[in-house]
């Protein structure tokens, strides 16, 4: 353990005489750098960090908080070139959670009791708010998940329908060995074309 004096620095070495951590005049932690910027600041080749709760079945937590009620709540992800290019934020006026890749926001759920998704907008007015173009797997009428309980209100595309998607078919009972791209949708016990 050393104390230096030109710096004020509490400097922590092993027994083979490598520096291994260090507490500066402002009072910030070096572990593995004697320049540290920030209150705790870890680096090393392969640097890793963990949190092992050994209680069986026990929580583990980390908490991240701010004093006062219109603070955000951030963790970057970065790289030599941009040291936040990635980020998730919780911005607790309005109370929302939002996702930043590549620099811009993604996606963004909403607080209060609505809980509203927004992807590419960052104000939902529904459960699910997509700014762009969906895509979802198209499947082969045999490929279909089995209609039940747990389908009810499903929707999906086949690309082997018998019959045209047209007016005149809607809410007929799908079936395949067609070559017809239609939507359909599941009541729970039967897929539907619409």
């Amino acid at each position: 353990i050393a104390y230096n004096h030109s710096t004020n620095d509490m400097e922590f070495y092993t027994l083979a005489g490598n520096f291994a951590m260090m507490i500066d005049d402002a009072q910030q932690v070096g572990i593995g750098t004697t320049s540290p910027n920030y209150l705790l600041d870890v680096e090393k080749s392969g640097a890793g960090m963990r949190v092992y709760n050994t209680d069986n079945n026990g929580n583990t937590d980390i908490h991240l908080r701010t004093a006062g009620t219109t603070g955000n709540s951030r963790i970057f992800f970065g790289d030599t070139a941009v040291s936040d290019i990635g980020s998730i934020i919780y911005r607790h006026n309005g109370n929302s959670l939002a996702f930043q890749t590549n620099g811009s926001e993604r996606m963004r759920i909403i607080g209060g009791s609505d809980g509203y998704v927004g992807i590419g907008t960052t104000s939902p007015q529904q459960k699910l708010e997509v700014d762009g173009v969906i895509k979802q797997k198209v499947y082969t009428v045999a490929n279909l998940p089995s209609a039940s309980s747990s389908t009810i209100g499903a929707r999906a595309f086949v690309s082997d329908s018998y019959y045209p998607f047209s007016s005149s078919y809607l809410g007929s009972q799908i079936s395949g060995s067609g070559s017809n791209f239609s939507p359909v949708y599941s009541d729970g016990s039967y897929w539907y074309m619409g």
